[in-house]
């Protein structure tokens, strides 16, 4: 079983529509012994109902492509039209910078964390020892959909214990 965990890294920060294409780094350290890590990554709000306000949007986007006139009745380009989605994805980079993971739409909540475990990695992430050092998590914001979106992320430590050393060296052989 896991000990206590600790938090490596935390942050609120609230977007706007102007921060869509972006990408922000925050670095973290990871001590040695930790197991695995917690990851919660949750924003709101995360989607515009306003059908107007969307139908200018996707119809502006569409239009700069040349695709609007034959994408319109698509059924994607009508689901965006009712319910348009802010769209956030983080990725997790380890020391050496080997790309570790992708989380996307909204794989990571307070309900439902995402823990990048050695041994049974998370979809989206590789498996591996959690090495010491100093870490990334790079927030991909490729659409804020409403006035603002604030968005929180956090990363716990989850230490290895005598009885989750042992479970370990028994799981990754049979891996």
């Amino acid at each position: 079983m896991f000990a206590t965990m600790t938090t490596l890294f935390a942050t609120t920060v609230t977007l706007t529509p102007s921060d869509a294409k972006t990408v922000r780094s925050f670095p973290f350290e990871v001590p040695r012994g930790t197991e695995a890590m917690s990851l919660v990554f949750e924003w709101d709000p995360d989607h515009s109902d306003d059908v107007d306000k969307n139908r200018a949007m996707v119809e502006s986007a569409l239009r700069s492509w040349g695709r609007w006139e034959q994408m319109r009745e698509h059924p994607d380009v009508k689901r965006n039209i009712t319910r348009q989605l802010t769209l956030l994805n983080t990725v997790l980079v380890e020391p050496s910078g080997r790309w570790r993971g992708r989380s996307d739409r909204g794989k990571g909540t307070k309900a439902d964390p995402l823990v990048v475990d050695p041994y049974a990695p998370a979809s989206g992430f590789v498996g591996g020892p959690i090495e010491p050092g100093r870490w990334s998590i790079d927030l991909e914001v490729h659409s804020v959909v409403t006035e603002t979106c604030r968005f929180s992320l956090e990363l716990k430590s989850i230490p290895s214990t005598p009885s989750a050393s042992s479970s370990s060296s028994t799981r990754s052989s049979t891996i």
